[in-house]
């Protein structure tokens, strides 16, 4: 390697003194030259950052009303809006000019997150076809969906299912697949169905709440087209206290305020006066007060009364058997029950399916011969006496757990099943509603029959 050359460093101390003389006289910074121009330097506001990455409105479910001209939204969402439903007359793919926006009765932070909950009800809906958005001009708007409001006539059809239980598998995928497979044979099944009651255990939810299992209940597309009413489980309860997700995810009309478990409601659907109650709450005199009071304020305008709660007071399997909790709801909610004028009793809980003896007002089982007869292809017709009660406990409708029944003399005297079943495989029942009868089919999603049973009464 050759010789550095003499005259090396003092060139390299010049040139470096040169280099500090213009730092120690240059600007710390410099402004860009904006001349012939108005721009001005902007930074993205906190709404533009978070909207930038948020996903908008999800988690929509299109909920029951207090009346058949009602309905009711929830949804999730993480834009941190204010957002609100615009909705018109007709099917359209764009919202058209005319859509009248509703604002929401209720936004706050949700128990997910990073997002709030947000409920609206539309009102005074006549019957036809509706289309519906929510979100929020500043931040978008969901997809367009479509919903029906019937005629009210007491000729209709629901569907009762119980049990989703999604993630009661382990394998919270197929559970969710199960439950869609549930509404896809409602569709096919029975089509002239105007919405959907649940008997509770929607969710696994290990007591405290699971985001993604409400998120898979959920999903499906019929949620948010077709209503559907939800029912408190123990599932669905904290235990002890109200389980959050739950009551964000369903916005219930005429929540009764005496309920702590926020699980107790009603509403009316031509002709018919549903009452729901929280199988949590255990304070039997209050709920004899809210069913004796919304029955006498509504019996005159309805033609039926049907009573829905989670735990079942005629299952079929080991809850049926094996429960003190079961026998606690028998000895303190079934004298209610039977004092009351309630013709129909759905229930879940027990994850297998079973029809009961028509039970009196003493709370008897009623002998067959002399309040049933055999009907064609295998169905059974009902006729009742004044206050006489019949009840029907759901199998699982996704699938997600099943239990083996008893042994037929296990049962408690008085509470044995009068119809059982369990192929293992879930269920769903069409209930067919007119002025003379009740009608219940249950059936496995290929349409293979489990039970038809047909309540009458004198017209």
């Amino acid at each position: 390697m050759g010789r550095i050359p003499q005259w090396l460093p003092a060139t390299l101390i010049a040139l470096s003194l040169v280099a500090i003389g213009t730092l120690l006289t240059a600007p710390l910074y410099s402004t860009p030259d904006r001349s012939g121009t108005t721009d001005e330097l902007r930074f993205p506001t906190l709404d533009e950052h978070r909207n930038r990455y948020a996903t908008g409105p999800t988690s929509i479910l299109l909920g029951i009303g207090a009346e058949p001209s009602e309905r009711r939204l929830s949804w999730f969402t993480d834009t941190g809006v204010h957002e609100t439903v615009q909705v018109a007359e007709g099917s359209h793919e764009t919202m058209p000019a005319l859509a009248v926006t509703v604002a929401a009765e209720e936004q706050a932070q949700s128990a997910r997150p990073g997002h709030d909950y947000v409920h609206a009800t539309l009102t005074n809906l006549s019957p036809g076809t509706y289309s519906y958005r929510v979100g929020s001009e500043r931040a978008g708007w969901s997809k367009i969906e479509q919903f029906e409001i019937y005629h009210q006539n007491v000729d209709h059809e629901f569907t009762f299912i119980s049990d989703a239980q999604i993630g009661a598998s382990g394998n919270r995928a197929d559970d969710a697949a199960g439950w869609q497979r549930a509404l896809q044979a409602n569709d096919e099944l029975f089509p002239d169905s105007q919405f959907v009651l649940s008997a509770g255990d929607q969710v696994e939810a290990d007591y405290t709440g699971n985001i993604a299992e409400y998120q898979a209940y959920i999903a499906p597309p019929q949620m948010r087209t077709q209503a559907s009413a939800q029912t408190l489980g123990n599932h669905d309860y904290n235990l002890f206290t109200p389980q959050r997700l739950y009551h964000q995810h369903y916005n219930q009309p005429n929540l009764a305020d005496y309920d702590a478990t926020r699980g107790t409601y009603w509403f009316v659907y031509n002709d018919v006066l549903h009452l729901n109650i929280s199988s949590e709450y255990e304070n039997w005199d209050e709920h004899r007060e809210f069913l004796e009071s919304t029955i006498a304020e509504h019996s005159d305008e309805t033609q039926w009364t049907i009573l829905t709660f989670h735990r079942a007071l005629h299952g079929a399997a080991n809850h049926a058997v094996d429960s003190s909790t079961t026998d606690a709801l028998r000895d303190g909610l079934g004298p209610v029950i039977i004092d009351l004028d309630i013709d129909l009793v759905l229930n879940g809980h027990d994850h297998s399916y079973a029809r009961s003896f028509l039970i009196d007002s003493d709370g008897q089982q009623v002998h067959p011969k002399t309040s049933e007869e055999q009907a064609d292809h295998g169905s059974v017709s009902v006729t009742p006496k004044a206050d006489e009660t019949l009840f029907i406990t759901a199998n699982s409708s996704s699938g997600s757990k099943y239990y083996e029944l008893v042994d037929a003399d296990s049962y408690r005297d008085g509470f044995e099943p009068r119809f059982r079943d369990q192929q293992y495989e879930p269920n769903i029942t069409g209930i067919a509603v007119d002025q003379c009868s009740l009608t219940a089919t249950t059936v496995e999603f290929d349409g293979t029959a489990v039970d038809t049973v047909k309540l009458l009464r004198d017209c």
